[in-house]
């Protein structure tokens, strides 16, 4: 069991390293174009990147090693329930209908758009008084 959860943490860290080590060196190799000089820097800026790769995943091993075994079971109850959460939220979302679906990206798109701690400025309980519609 504990060899079974380590090892599934191991990997996901692991993979999610790789994934940006993968990213990097092909940032970095796209990145260097027609000169020579430059396929020379891309050639020197991939083994800085696998270098500092190497550096991580060895710190990131020593890191996993001196996890508690009972910390490693409570992150990976977290993160099941955070997943169960996800699922549920999916399912009340596709449950509503277009026009509300569209009502929340448009103002998700507002939120985005106003700095973080004004967003608690903005307060309307009912969208129909600001249009004058007293009807609701």
């Amino acid at each position: 069991m504990f060899y079974a959860n380590f090892k599934r943490i191991y990997l996901k860290g692991f993979m999610m390293i790789k994934k940006a080590a993968i990213f990097l060196i092909t940032a970095a190799i796209y990145s260097g174009s027609t000169l020579a000089a430059e396929n020379n820097n891309a050639q020197s800026s991939v083994e800085t990147n696998t270098t500092e790769f190497q550096k991580v995943v060895d710190s990131y091993k020593a890191y996993l090693a001196d996890v508690d075994v009972k910390t490693r079971d409570e992150i990976i109850a977290y993160r099941k329930e955070v997943a169960k959460l996800n699922r549920m939220k999916r399912e009340e979302y596709q449950k509503l209908s277009q026009s509300a679906q569209g009502f929340l990206a448009k103002e998700q798109e507002f939120k985005k758009k106003l700095p973080l701690k004004q967003r608690k400025l903005i307060n309307i309980t009912n969208p129909c008084e600001m249009s004058g519609d007293k009807t609701q």
